[in-house]
């Protein structure tokens, strides 16, 4: 069996909450389709340097679990923001 790269939790609503083992194959082949959608470029370690995205969600959001894979895709960079409620 594939090693998982990530555990989500199911919010409940049809029942007690899960977790779901997600393989790295899901995560990439997701990250991929975010990159086409959004019009990134895949880069080479040739390239002078790779555009910029901004995804703007929730940590908790099941969707969001790709993001950090779309930027060693496409060559570029990550950068978390981090925003207190306190």
């Amino acid at each position: 069996a594939e090693a998982p790269a990530l555990l989500l939790f199911t919010g409940g609503t049809t029942g007690r909450p899960k977790g779901v083992l997600v393989p790295s194959r899901a995560l990439h082949a997701n990250a991929e389709v975010v990159i086409g959608l959004a019009g990134l470029a895949a880069t080479t370690t040739t390239s002078v340097r790779a555009g910029t995205s901004l995804a703007i969600t929730s940590a908790s959001y099941s969707n969001a679990a790709p993001c950090p894979a779309v930027q060693p895709q496409t060559g570029s960079s990550a950068h978390m923001l981090v925003v207190s409620s306190q």
